[in-house]
């Protein structure tokens, strides 16, 4: 034993040093006890007390076992994680951390299989029920390898975030508060992740198994997912290799964000050639989901909606992950030559042009399905084809009101603020949204779809209008976007006006 946690150490002593501090005996014998608890109280709850179980008694404790098990990994597992990275980073023992010779991969691959031990034991001692409850239960052996195998990926995915939220939110606000801190990544794991990750392989992954499976009576009746028109669920391998890539590429881009904040915490969250990259895979992941045969025409336009939903929110994240601090912007203006491929590729320069980018990206692989797509918008219900001149206008619009939010933060990572992020945050949602709830109770009923009104709403960020008259949608869009192009040339002036200071502040500071 003393020679294999020696070798242990050689090869992390990272995972070695959390393993010290986890595995006492009285926790690890709290965790056994905990588990073992639980499964006496599950079973008791199932079973009549001196009557033989049954098989449907089985089944049941392996169904509910199947749900607890990724609950209890993702959320135990992820508040461990983001409440030991704000503890080192209170302690002052992350940046030590920091300065050890040891590749960054191996620190944080250390933490990932390190800190979440306990949870992972209070797991394992429950899956022998689970696996023997199934058995006996009658589910098929190879859903056992399929799930516990997903469990995995998901699990590394899951406590990579983890790691990513503890390291950008030790050094945010909410860090100082550690337990809010893991209590919120905890939650998001408890009410989005995990159900997002059962629902998903129960429609999808699981659904070939059929009876095997032993959540077959909650998910089969559903009609299967198509992705870019292959039914990734009829076919068992396929619906594997299609989620497990899936997570695979996740977890891969998440690290490599988590390598880059390690490294560098004053850095930007994300690359601008990691946003590209990204928000590339987002789209085709999302649209792929639309091209499918057993979509209506009603579904296909709700697809298309929520397309344009997810991009609103990740453009909206990309604007405070891309843009520059007043260091780095002062670093940039100093060391670098300011081409257009400074402006595009390098991390300090301003990230007007890579949002700018990053719309354009998305833009192309939506315009065009939606221009070549019949579309159910008619009042008779027919579909049509969307007239090409209103969705270009509104495109460009759209751009435009990325552009806009994305200088004007900018602009305030530019100047000499106290908490810059936290006045971006507060100015961005309040042009956002004030304006919008204003206008929408001021016009609450109104039937008026005049180009004056599709003109406000389009000022405002949103230039649609449904069951208008085409004249009037496109002039209507045309004057908005004319409007927002003015503020976006204000705000790119005062940009500008910013880095010339920057710069003459860059030359006083330099002169002897």
């Amino acid at each position: 034993m003393a020679n294999w946690i020696e070798q242990l150490g050689d090869r992390n002593p990272q995972f070695l040093r959390e393993c010290r501090g986890r595995l006492k005996p009285r926790s690890v014998m709290a965790a056994v006890g905990l588990s073992l608890i639980f499964q006496f109280l599950l079973y008791i709850s199932t079973a009549e007390i001196g009557t033989a179980i049954r098989v449907s008694d089985q089944l049941n404790i392996c169904r509910t076992l199947t749900f607890v098990i990724p609950y209890g990994l993702f959320v135990l597992g992820g508040y461990y994680l983001v409440d030991d990275l704000a503890k080192e980073e209170k302690s002052g023992t992350l940046n030590f951390i920091r300065l050890s010779p040891r590749p960054a991969f191996e620190i944080l691959l250390g933490k990932l299989l390190g800190v979440p031990l306990l949870p992972v034991i209070l797991i394992v001692i429950a899956t022998p029920l689970h696996i023997i409850s199934g058995l006996l239960g009658g589910v098929s052996p190879q859903w056992f390898l399929s799930y516990y195998l997903l469990v995995a990926a998901g699990s590394a995915f899951v406590f990579s975030l983890a790691l990513l939220f503890g390291i950008v939110g030790s050094r945010s606000a909410l860090g100082k508060q550690q337990a809010l801190s893991a209590v919120g990544f905890a939650g998001l794991a408890l009410i989005v992740i995990a159900p997002a990750f059962m629902t998903w392989n129960s429609f999808v992954t699981w659904r070939a198994f059929g009876a095997a499976s032993p959540l077959f009576d909650e998910f089969n009746a559903a009609a299967p997912i198509e992705w870019l028109y292959l039914p990734v669920a009829a076919n068992s391998l396929v619906a594997h290799l299609f989620t497990i890539g899936n997570l695979v590429i996740a977890t891969l881009l998440v690290w490599r964000i988590l390598l880059r904040k390690f490294r560098v915490p004053q850095a930007t969250l994300v690359s601008k050639r990691l946003s590209y990259i990204g928000v590339f895979y987002v789209n085709v992941l999302a649209w792929g989901f639309s091209q499918s045969g057993a979509l209506s025409a009603e579904m296909s336009l709700a697809g298309a909606v929520f397309l344009l939903v997810l991009n609103a929110f990740v453009f909206l994240g990309l604007i405070f992950a891309l843009a520059p601090s007043r260091q780095m912007l002062l670093d940039w203006l100093r060391y670098r030559q300011h081409t257009l491929f400074d402006w595009i590729w390098n991390d300090s320069s301003p990230s007007v042009l890579a949002m700018a980018i990053n719309v354009i990206i998305a833009a192309g692989l939506i315009v065009p399905w939606l221009l070549i797509s019949d579309w159910p918008i008619s009042d008779r219900g027919s579909t049509n084809l969307l007239s090409p001149v209103p969705i270009l206008l509104a495109t460009l619009s759209i751009v435009t009101n990325v552009l806009i939010y994305t200088t004007l933060v900018q602009i305030i990572f530019s100047m000499r603020l106290r908490s810059p992020l936290i006045w971006a945050v507060g100015i961005v949602a309040t042009f956002a949204f004030v304006p919008l709830t204003i206008i929408a109770i001021l016009t609450n009923g109104s039937s008026d779809r005049s180009g004056l009104m599709i003109a406000v709403w389009t000022f405002l960020g949103l230039p649609f209008w449904q069951a208008s008259e085409l004249g009037n949608v496109s002039i209507g869009i045309s004057i908005g976007w004319l409007m927002q192009f003015v503020v976006l040339l204000l705000l790119l002036t005062r940009l500008a006006r910013n880095l010339k200071q920057l710069a003459s502040h860059k030359q006083t500071v330099s002169t002897p």
